[in-house]
């Protein structure tokens, strides 16, 4: 029969020993003395303000109040930031303006070049330079900004507009469909909703993305700069940046949103925090949103003045309007599923956006839908409608050089 040595013996012993010791460290102290030795490294924890609820460091009381500074807002050049304009009185801060005579607040509003610098923004935060509140994006790059800008936990509070024209997908001769474009380079700015719209008339053939040359750009101009230049047989963009360099190629617009008029929905998002400290800063920049876009449907002159004033890259103001028209507060409650009927509404957009991004391999947000929404300012102004009167009298503006607005009818026709 087999014999334990007394050297045997001992090594039991120690090796009893070295299990009691060590399953007493692992479930009973933590690992403490593994985590020393480097035998279990200890996890490295990284905290961010996203961990916590975003209201934390809002006020012990009076957390309605204003900020001591203006609200800080910004948007793309498009025909509905004309109703954003109309409100703040232009751009920049307007001691004068509708919102500051009308409501009592001042606006800061910014327009900026794309949705990548719009982003930035919003990352930066209204309390630094170069910062903001708030800013207008739609609603696909939404759950795309979400998930990069996690500690932000943006909410939405508000549908700006629906595009009915602005995204444009244009070719040079030869290319006059969505199915010529298999093997076309096509300018695509990667951060816009044009990049969705593509997708979305590629889905209709259907095409798969990986058929087209994509060439990622990172704004509209850059996509007409290069299909201008010839380097590109496509490219999609927004229609004012677009409409010309198709004609200078001998080609056409192949398609706008205009053919979708419910896919691309831009909405007015907040930083959490400022929400939080602020509710009703936010709630008086949307009725007056509300208010502005009401006076533009009865009368777009004003609109399209500071429009033309503020953007005139857009070309005709009033096309631009007619393009991109800012959105009226049935349009918000039916879009919520609040009040009313719409093809589509928020929490469809913004899931189907979330998933076709991961169906792409790009990160999405996964927050629910409802979750990304706060619907407390647009019920408030759906509880006192917009009155029937235009906003208090803007000061003359005066156009860029060599841009010429003709007076136009509530439809934009002229007279």
């Amino acid at each position: 029969m087999w014999r334990v040595g007394p050297g045997g013996k001992l090594l039991f012993v120690v090796l009893g020993l070295a299990i009691l010791a060590f399953t007493a460290d692992r479930y009973l102290l933590g690992s403490k003395y593994l985590k020393r030795s480097g035998v279990f490294p200890e996890r490295q924890v990284v905290l961010s303000g996203g961990d916590f609820p975003p209201g934390a460091a809002a006020p012990a009381s009076d957390v309605v109040r204003l900020p001591t500074r203006p609200f800080r807002l910004a948007a793309a050049p498009r025909g509905s930031a004309a109703s954003l304009l109309l409100a703040a009185g232009g751009t920049g801060t307007r001691k004068d303006s509708p919102v500051s005579r009308a409501y009592g607040m001042e606006v800061d509003l910014a327009l900026l070049p794309d949705e990548r610098a719009i982003s930035d923004a919003l990352s930066t935060g209204g309390d630094r330079a170069g910062g903001v509140d708030a800013a207008v994006i739609s609603v696909d790059r939404l759950a795309q900004v979400r998930a990069s800008l996690r500690d932000l936990k943006l909410k939405t509070v508000l549908l700006v507009s629906r595009s009915r024209g602005h995204e444009a997908l244009a070719g040079a001769a030869g290319v006059s469909q969505v199915a010529s474009l298999r093997g076309r380079k096509v300018a695509v700015p990667t951060r816009s909703a044009a990049r969705f719209f593509l997708l979305w008339e590629l889905s209709q053939v259907p095409m798969s993305p990986s058929a087209l040359q994509i060439v990622a750009v990172a704004s509209s101009a850059d996509a007409a700069h290069l299909f201008r230049e010839a380097r590109v047989d496509a490219a999609v963009g927004d229609v004012a940046d677009l409409a010309a360099s198709a004609r200078e190629r001998a080609g056409t617009l192949i398609a706008t949103s205009a053919d979708a008029p419910q896919l691309v929905a831009t909405v007015l998002v907040v930083r959490a925090e400022f929400l939080a400290r602020f509710p009703d800063a936010v709630r008086r920049l949307v009725r007056a949103q509300l208010d502005a876009a009401d006076a533009i449907a009865r009368e777009p002159t004003d609109g399209a003045r500071l429009l033309a004033a503020s953007a005139p890259q857009l070309g005709d103001p009033f096309e631009a309007l007619k393009a991109d028209p800012p959105a009226s507060l049935a349009e918000n409650l039916a879009f919520f599923d609040v009040r009313g009927d719409t093809p589509v509404r928020y929490e469809e957009l913004f899931r189907s956006a979330v998933e076709l991004w991961r169906k792409l391999g790009e990160p999405a947000d996964e927050t629910l839908p409802a979750d990304t929404r706060e619907l407390g300012p647009l019920m408030a102004a759906s509880a006192a409608p917009p009155a029937p009167v235009p906003l208090p009298a803007l000061r003359p503006i005066v156009p860029s050089p060599g841009s010429v607005i003709a007076p136009r009818l509530p439809d934009g026709s002229l007279p």
